[in-house]
């Protein structure tokens, strides 16, 4: 449901209830893990690893990126590297797309 949101009406925002749940579900995979995370580009044929930074709260840009790259999934693994959230609108979009795609895709 959220995906399909977020694909269809990026612009409209998401239920409180739904970011409630994100977080909360983001919080306790963040206390079990670690700070530090391998990273390898996926194995499937074509796999491909896609470092991301510096969105700066730009929620169009992000997602031209996410439409370019495809989305995250078993042979697209995204690294989120840093400025997500210093200068643009719509930085708390931004991390609630990414933890959700974290959550779905670790």
């Amino acid at each position: 449901v959220v995906l399909q949101h977020i694909r269809t009406q990026p612009d409209v925002p998401l239920h409180p209830k739904y970011v409630a749940e994100i977080l909360g579900r983001a919080t306790l995979r963040f206390r079990e893990g670690t700070s530090v995370h391998d990273m390898q580009v996926p194995p499937e044929e074509g796999g491909r690893l896609v470092i991301c930074g510096d969105t700066h709260g730009q929620l169009a840009d992000f997602l031209w990126i996410l439409k370019q790259n495809g989305e995250p999934g078993p042979g697209v693994a995204y690294l989120m590297n840093g400025d997500i959230a210093d200068r643009g609108d719509y930085a708390c979009e931004i991390f609630v797309i990414a933890l959700l795609f974290m959550l779905l895709y670790p």
